[in-house]
């Protein structure tokens, strides 16, 4: 029998890891991205915690993004606006967060997980990850986290993502693209390759960093009510007879 979804925090001299999974290709669930949420708020609210590392418990996949099986369930526009607004809630939270946010990226990430990986302010990845955008197969379309994938990679990059849904990029565009800070040889260790960045991390000035982090964000002070109308425009378009059928087709392996 599968394990059931989780989202669990673990912290250690100053650093925080944030754990998830889900047995559907950690894909994640309203319930997992409200737990998501709750650690990235203890990170930025403990004062012994000076950073955070975000790594999926399995290699082959970092995250297949939303769950899909939940939003084909979704059966109004109220309903569909509070799914898409916890990938958005999640996203205001991380870069609102004062401390740094590690990544460890293998296996691959796709739809809301990219999106996920671009409010990270330091990805390590493995040469096996891969991202991909998959919404525009479904009928759907990445408008929750694109101001973020743009902020991040430029509105260039998002268009060869959002425009080929079955087409994969891999590590080492990911790179190029600013999505990926550091690629790993074959032999390294990802866990131990994070440590080692954590541990010199935290030996700068904490405040320093923070201030490096907001400088680079910005004024983000419309941003609520921007990913707000943009999960109202997803949930619009997930309703869509097409699109509901898509869903209920789609299986995530």
């Amino acid at each position: 029998m599968d394990a059931p979804p989780y989202v669990q925090l673990f912290s250690s001299e100053g650093i925080a890891r944030i754990e998830f999974f889900h047995p559907k290709a950690n894909a994640f669930s309203s319930e997992q991205l409200q737990h998501f949420r709750e650690a990235i708020e203890q990170v930025s609210q403990d004062a012994s915690i000076q950073l955070a590392v975000l790594q999926s418990v399995r290699s082959d996949v970092f995250s297949a993004g939303a769950f899909l099986d939940e939003l084909a369930r979704v059966s109004d526009l109220q309903e569909g606006i509070e799914f898409f607004m916890g990938f958005s809630h999640l996203i205001l939270s991380m870069i609102k967060c004062p401390k740094p946010i590690l990544a460890g990226f293998s296996g691959k990430a796709i739809g809301g997980a990219v999106g996920l990986l671009a409010a990270c302010d330091y990805v390590i990845a493995h040469p096996c990850a891969s991202v991909r955008l998959s919404e525009l197969s479904i009928g759907l379309a990445p408008l929750v986290i694109e101001p973020l994938i743009t902020h991040r990679m430029g509105r260039a990059h998002f268009m060869k993502l959002a425009l080929n849904p079955h087409e994969s990029k891999d590590a080492a565009w990911c790179e190029k693209a600013n999505l990926v800070n550091h690629i790993l040889d074959e032999k390294e260790s990802l866990s131990k390759a994070l440590k080692e960045y954590a541990d010199r991390l935290i030996s700068y000035h904490s405040s320093s960093i923070a201030k490096i982090k907001s400088l680079y964000y910005g004024d983000i002070s419309n941003w609520n009510e921007l990913l707000q109308h943009r999960a109202h425009l997803s949930a619009e378009l997930a309703l869509r007879p097409d699109v509901q059928k898509n869903l209920l087709a789609e299986k995530i392996s």
